[in-house]
């Protein structure tokens, strides 16, 4: 329905024009919407076969009818779709498709998809469709043609791969750029269409350059297509261009826009020149820097490389001398434990002689098997003298040696011979013993007056000693100047450090010049000595030399400083060395008490050391045996799992016997079942056998007389076959007159609807006249003129004509009589369409009752027929049937044969299976009870193994603390000692050097 926009000024009324009549074979579509034309319309349906739908339409066309928008769904692009427009099943060979719509079309398409398969595609038509984005059209390479105006594609995209494109339409979308891609890969592109679109620049035309072969450029009704001298400035910019906007492009159009921006354009270019220019210039400067920050790190590089190779060349010395420095560490600590060992010797060596000489009467004899070794071993023993004791030694007395010869007279009376020789034996061997106990006794004399002897030379020493001990203000100024010479000393080495730092950036700086001159003299080679940079580069390089030199000459001065530094360091050294000499020679008494005290300590800490040695082998032979345990634990867990999966296994052929059982007894109830099967099935042959003999001769009758028969049935079932396509077309026709008659009804009920509301508005319009007449005119006038207008719409006779040209009640009672007449005319010719539309609809509708009773007679004697027929299908049907039981019966007595012999067999192996069931499940409950036993055997075991090396590990984490802190203050004892020691030493070698 459609509002007619008739308003007057004065009145301020608002009229509504009539509805439209509708014909029989009117739609109810949008005016706007183009109506085929007869040539065009079986083409346009064969286009859109799937998107034009019955309900998609009359919903549509309810909504225009309302006065609503149309708010079409969603169509989505199916294989099934695509076979169904193409009319071709396999989509590798679809060449054109095309799935555009009317603009008043159904559901639309929003997405592009599935058009992977269709490889071959030249022509794609997507217009009139909702698509906001180009995409998924990568595997369409051999496209030509890509048809997608009216959708609402904001962005050219997903084409750069499409190189034979040749024409493009994108007409009536929301583009507002041209990529510049369109140009560079689109280059076989000869028709661009971008009519009503939202490009505004008209640089993006001139994207479009490098397009050769671009013939045709449609961009009407676009932003930059009411820019002025537009038209010159494409034409201007693509050349190839022939046709602007539909129209052909002329030669004086050429020179005008030649003339026009042909300056401009060289301008353009000169700036763009000019810009090129100045970033080439910023690249090269930018590679200069970048060159000379390159050169910077190469030279960084070296300096830290020849850095690094110092560092590492003074490791190396370093480390040597910290070797040398070990090796010498571990000589004097050698030596001192040589020494120490030989004066605990000693001093037990004379303690036990003193002991010997006081209580034993034989001399030391040295054992054989104890020899003397060079090694710095500790002590063999603690509190022995390397001494013999005499087993025979006892106490006696013989004063004379006649009463020795008188018991041996007296002895060897008594004994026999052998006895008395070898009692002379012993008695001579006796005689040499106290021989050579006189002589060792001789040597104990001589030994002791050497001792003697020794102690007084140590007096002597000591003597010495204390004559030369210093007092101790002397002491005092000693150590005064040993504290000056060391401040002289750390001053000295500051200067020398400070100089070799010098040294260091002299040296730096050296290499640099040199890489400096270096690279001059690269410059130099590679110049010309024509090139004016040729003079200037030698006067850098002899300017470079000078400070070479200049800067060589400062290295040797400081080099030389150096050297004068060490000396006097060295000097100052050895003076300190002397100074410490005196002070340590002052201080060697003082601590020889303290020598022993430490000497004790250092014996008691080497037995504790033996003892915790010993412990630690010991734990660790307890780690061994805890390991080898733990190795043995191991190894079982890993047999009892392996028994755990064989368990598992005999578990799993226990389940697959209980299968078996239950398949055995399966098979048997099928066995039973099947031998009462079989005696029905015999039964069921015999009368079988019966049936067939008596449907055998029944049925050599019907051959005879259904072949007859057979013929004229074909035929009349043929005729009755159209007779009845003929009745079902009619049934559908009739169907859909019904239709259109309800359509018509529903359509008539409207109209009444329509009717019954424009007399509502009469009445309303009447009513606001009534009270318009109480404010603006004079009602007596008005109501007058209304019961005329009354009268003449009652009688059909007469016009109501305004008085004069101010009569405003006239003008609008006029037209008002007008526009009743009208629709009143145009009520009653509906209501006469409408009668005529029922009279020949109910007539139509006699005609077809007549015609579907016919119909009806026709079908039900087809039926009968139809019937006959199938008896005698049902017949042969039946004699198939016999055959096959006979066949299956066969079958049938075979498969028992073979059943039988499967029963057999089934029947052995289940004995078999039962017997390995008895067997397993013996097995399996014996070694259930071993596994139980054995698991809680491991578990007490493992749970005791881990108590104990949780203890072990807190008794070694104890132990270990224990001896790493005995160990750390031994290290520092024996630090203290070793000074000691050494200063003992000094002291005994120049108390020998005094000797």
């Amino acid at each position: 329905m459609k509002k007619s926009k008739q308003q007057k000024a004065t009145g301020g009324k608002v009229f509504l024009s009539p509805p439209r009549s509708l014909s029989p074979g009117s739609s109810l579509s949008n005016p706007r919407t183009r109506t085929p034309s007869p040539v065009s319309f079986p083409k346009a349906i064969g286009q859109q076969v799937t998107f034009t739908e019955e309900s998609d339409a009359g919903g549509s066309e309810l909504q225009e009818n309302n006065g609503e928008k149309p708010n079409p769904g969603i169509r989505y692009l199916t294989e099934g779709l695509i076979k169904k427009i193409s009319q071709q099943e396999n989509l590798a060979l679809v060449q054109s498709l095309n799935l555009s719509l009317a603009k008043s079309g159904g559901k639309k398409l929003k997405f592009i998809e599935n058009l992977e398969k269709l490889e071959k595609l030249q022509i794609l038509h997507l217009s009139n469709n909702m698509i906001q984005k180009i995409e998924k059209l990568d595997k369409q390479l051999k496209l030509k043609e890509l048809h997608l105006s009216n959708n609402q594609i904001r962005k050219i995209e997903g084409l750069e791969h499409m190189t034979q494109l040749k024409h493009l339409n994108l007409s009536g979308n929301e583009i507002e750029n041209v990529p510049a891609w369109v140009g560079k890969k689109l280059r076989s592109l000869q028709t661009l269409n971008l009519r009503q679109n939202r490009i505004s620049s008209l640089y993006d035309i001139t994207k479009l350059k490098p397009l050769k072969d671009l013939t045709k450029l449609v961009l009407a009704e676009n932003p930059l297509a009411t820019l002025p001298h537009y038209r010159l400035f494409v034409v201007f910019h693509l050349r190839s261009v022939e046709f602007l906007d539909e129209q052909p492009v002329t030669e004086e159009e050429r020179q005008l826009a030649h003339e026009r921006f042909h300056l401009e354009e060289v301008e353009r270019l000169e700036q763009e020149l000019e810009k090129r220019l100045q970033e080439i210039k910023n690249l090269q400067e930018e590679q200069s820097m970048a060159l000379e920050e390159l050169n910077h790190q190469e030279e960084m590089n070296k300096s830290l490389q020849n850095k690094a190779e110092e560092q590492k060349q003074m490791q190396m010395e370093l480390e040597r001398e910290m070797g040398t420095k070990n090796e010498l560490l571990k000589q004097k600590t050698a030596e001192l434990t040589r020494a120490c060992q030989k004066q605990y010797e000693l001093e037990q060596e004379l303690a036990f002689y003193k002991i010997d000489a006081k209580f034993e009467p034989f001399p030391f004899v040295p054992n054989e098997e104890m020899a003397l070794e060079n090694s710095p071993d500790e002590s063999p023993y603690i509190g022995k003298a390397k001494y013999k004791r005499n087993a025979y030694a006892r106490e006696s007395y013989v004063p004379e040696e006649n009463p020795k010869q008188a018991t041996a007279g007296k002895l060897q009376m008594n004994l026999p011979a052998e006895a008395q020789s070898r009692l002379q034996d012993t008695l001579d061997a006796q005689k040499l013993a106290e021989e050579r106990l006189m002589q060792l006794q001789k040597d104990i004399g001589d030994a002791e007056q050497q001792i003697l002897r020794a102690t007084e030379e140590l007096r002597q020493l000591e003597e010495t000693v204390s004559q030369k001990r210093i007092s101790e203000a002397e002491k005092e100024h000693l150590r005064q100047q040993l504290h000056r010479k060391i401040q002289l000393l750390t001053k000295l080495r500051q200067e020398a450090e400070d100089l070799e730092h010098q040294m260091e950036r002299q040296r730096a700086e050296m290499t640099k010049k040199q890489a400096e001159l270096d690279e001059l003299q690269k410059t130099l080679n590679s110049l010309d000595p024509s090139d004016p940079r040729h003079a200037h580069v030698k006067a850098q390089m002899v300017n470079k030399s000078q400070q070479l030199d200049m800067m060589s000459k400062e290295y040797r001065e400081l080099e030389n400083r150096l050297d004068e530094m060490l000396a006097r360091i060295a000097k100052e050294t050895e003076e300190i060395k002397d100074l410490e000499q005196q002070l340590t020679e002052g201080q060697i008494a003082a601590n020889e008490a303290l020598k022993r005290d430490l000497e004790g300590i250092i014996a008691g800490l080497q037995e504790y050391l033996k003892s915790v040695k010993n412990q630690a082998r010991q734990t660790s032979e307890e780690c061994r045996q805890l390991k080898k345990e733990r190795e043995a634990l191991l190894t079982r867990l890993a047999k009892l799992e392996d028994e755990r999966n064989q368990m598992e296994e005999l578990l799993d052929l226990r389940r697959t016997s209980q299968q078996l059982q239950k398949e055995n007894e399966q098979l048997k109830k099928a066995q039973g079942d099947l031998s009462a099967y079989e005696a029905e099935l015999e039964v069921q042959l015999q009368e079988r056998d019966t049936e067939a003999n008596q449907l055998k001769d029944e049925l050599a009758r019907q051959r005879r007389l259904s072949q007859m028969e057979h013929s004229a049935l074909q035929a009349e079932l043929n005729k009755e076959r159209q007779a009845l396509e003929n009745a079902r077309a009619q049934a559908q026709q009739a169907t859909e007159r019904e239709q259109d008659n309800k359509e018509l009804q529903a359509q008539l009920k409207k109209f009444q609807v329509e009717n019954s509301s424009l007399k509502e508005k009469l009445e309303e319009l009447q009513n606001q006249m009534e009270k318009m007449k109480d404010t603006m005119l004079e009602p007596e006038e008005v109501t007058t003129r209304i019961e005329e207008l009354r009268r003449k719409v009652q009688t059909g006779v007469g016009e109501i004509r305004p008085y004069s040209s101010k009569d405003i009640i006239g003008k609008s009672l006029s037209e008002l009589q007008q526009e009743l007449e009208k629709a009143l005319s145009r009520s009653e010719k509906e209501k006469d369409d409408a009668v005529r539309r029922q009279n020949k609809l109910t007539q139509e509708m006699a005609t077809l009752r007549e015609k579907m009773r016919k119909a009806q007679d026709n079908y039900k004697a087809a039926c009968d027929e139809a019937a006959e027929a199938k008896i005698e299908a049902e017949k042969q049907e039946a004699e198939m049937r016999i055959l096959q039981l006979e066949k299956e019966v066969d079958h049938l007595q075979e498969k028992l044969h073979s059943m039988e012999n499967l029963q057999a067999l089934t029947d052995q192996q289940l004995q078999n299976i039962e017997d390995e069931r008895d067997k397993l499940q013996e097995e399996l409950e014996h070694q259930d009870k071993k596994m139980k036993l054995e698991d809680s055997k491991t578990q007490k075991k493992l749970m005791g193994l881990d108590q104990e090396l949780s203890e072990l590990k807190k008794s070694m984490l104890t132990v270990d603390k224990a001896a790493a802190r005995q160990l750390s203050n031994t290290k520092r004892q024996l630090k203290s000692l070793h000074g000691t020691i050494h200063k003992l030493n000094q002291e005994r070698a120049e108390a020998s050097d005094h000797s």
